[in-house]
């Protein structure tokens, strides 16, 4: 799945930054988003994280996944998978990372 996320504290704060592309790279789909950090209050992050698959979400990435989801089904009624870490043009045919 053509997804990323990458989490950095930041002195007090938490910055994530995330990612959805489409098998071929393009369109691809990149937010960020930050807030406090606090070591007594874990769902924070959690709530960040959310807040930016929503950013992404609310600017594309649901078409995206529905289509690598539909990709991946008909890759896998027929046996086969994109190399790990690589990616698969739409005749399935997969290329290293």
């Amino acid at each position: 799945m053509p997804v990323g996320a990458h989490a950095t504290v930041e002195g007090e704060g938490l910055r994530l930054v995330g990612m959805v592309a489409d098998l071929s790279g393009d369109p691809l789909i990149r937010g960020e988003a930050s807030g406090p950090l606090r070591a007594s209050d874990p769902p924070e992050a959690a709530a960040l994280g959310i807040l930016l698959a929503e950013d992404l979400l609310a600017r594309g990435a649901g078409p995206i996944l529905d289509r690598v989801r539909a990709f991946l089904r008909a890759q896998a009624g027929r046996g086969t998978r994109p190399p790990a870490g690589g990616s698969a043009d739409a005749a399935g045919n997969g290329t290293p990372a």
